[in-house]
């Protein structure tokens, strides 16, 4: 058996797209070689999309998995699929067909919802139509990072040359906006954690941006930081601002913490509420005073166009952020709105006080306008104070 994994070219939408590996189908790909069967991974980023479809009607792999991790590469990865379709079963997954199942139901043999690596072993051994893959994390082997040239990447972490990895898999917060699939926390054990950052030391990586929901939760955060250390690898995580006190500022400086970037999302506490983030302006700003005092770098994540925002809360969050660089917000990163499905403003707008002006996902981009309006605020307005924004904290 011979199965092709597809990841999309995601250039056209997103800033960073194709500057590290797929780290999805790595697992995917690792799991199936544990099983024996034979596999190969093409990331459109850096592979053409016609020499894959050439290759697909040449080989006639017996299955092509074909990843959707976002909306925006939904159409692209569609319309790919009707060029193969004659000459392979196809296996969707990702987060955006996990929360969009049926929308693929017309041309895929089997469609996995979930974390694929037992769903798609379900779908070799001849199981079709939509398929529940549960995650039992620390069963997972761990990723292979050869399987892809590392030349084609070049993810730079403060200078260094890094990779990813997860050390835990879910989110139990509700943020409205967040299109999050699994609500359960599964933290990875010290020991296969330990083994990864052996590999990826080996490998010649100096930095690691570790991509967790939930990376500042775990019960042996302590011991989980100091493996990094062990291994001489500095790291990049994201969190939570209530998580954040001198105590755990000053362990993350010491074993190597480069950057950890914080959703603060918004400079007003009544936004904060009805996005149901759990965190408030004050702890924010103690948060990241702490983490400035300490000299850990901290990115923070803004989100302009939430429900009930106005010209002047949006202004409240861009004050937070100029107001913030003097204590220790290193960068800050601005973004509109945008409603995947899967989130509760998704299927819901109306309550939130949110518009949607378009559901076609090939307007759903990263570098694309607003698709979004609130009560108050129009798309033109609400570009309008993007671009405010991105321009004020440059100075």
């Amino acid at each position: 058996m011979n199965v092709f994994l597809v990841s999309p070219n995601e250039k056209d939408f997103l800033y960073s797209a194709g500057d590290r590996p797929p780290l999805g189908l790595l697992y995917l790909s690792t799991s199936l070689e544990k099983e024996g069967i034979e596999n190969e991974i093409f990331d459109l980023n850096h592979f053409k999309e016609s020499e894959l479809v050439e290759r697909i009607m040449s080989d006639k792999p017996d299955f092509v998995g074909v990843s959707v991790p976002s909306s925006p590469s939904f159409s692209r990865m569609k319309e790919f699929s009707y060029k193969i379709k004659d000459y392979s079963k196809l296996i969707f997954g990702g987060p955006h067909i996990s929360a969009m199942p049926k929308s693929v139901e017309d041309i895929a043999t089997s469609v996995v919802i979930g974390y694929g690596e037992k769903g798609i072993l379900e779908a070799l051994k001849g199981r079709t139509g939509i398929i529940h893959s549960p995650s039992q994390f620390n069963e997972c082997p761990i990723p292979n990072r050869k399987k892809v040239n590392s030349k084609n990447y070049s993810l730079n972490i403060k200078g260094l040359n890094g990779t990813t990895m997860i050390s835990s898999r879910g989110c139990p917060f509700g943020c409205v906006f967040c299109a999050s699939h699994e609500k359960i926390v599964q933290f990875r054990n010290l020991e296969s954690i330990e083994i990864e950052l052996n590999e990826i030391n080996n490998l010649g990586y100096k930095a690691v941006y570790v991509l967790d929901e939930n990376f500042l939760n775990d019960k042996n955060l302590y011991e989980k930081i100091k493996l990094f250390n062990n291994q001489d690898i500095k790291y990049k995580i994201e969190g939570r601002t209530n998580n954040i006190t001198p105590k755990l500022a000053e362990s993350l400086r010491k074993t190597g913490c480069l950057e950890i970037s914080l959703g603060i999302e918004s400079g007003n506490d009544e936004i904060l509420k009805r996005i149901n983030k759990r965190t408030t302006v004050e702890g924010n700003k103690k948060a990241i005073k702490i983490l400035g005092e300490t000299g850990v770098d901290v990115k923070g994540f803004f989100i302009l166009g939430l429900p009930g925002e106005t010209k002047e809360t949006a202004r409240e969050t861009i004050r937070f952020a100029e107001e913030m660089k003097e204590k220790g917000l290193t960068s800050a990163d601005f973004y509109v709105l945008t409603p995947f499905p899967g989130s509760e403003i998704w299927d819901s707008p109306e309550k939130f006080g949110i518009k949607i002006l378009s559901r076609s996902f090939n307007e759903y981009l990263q570098k694309g306008d607003p698709v979004i309006e609130t009560e108050k605020l129009n798309q033109e307005e609400i570009k309008e104070l993007l671009i405010e924004a991105r321009e004020r904290w440059k100075k």
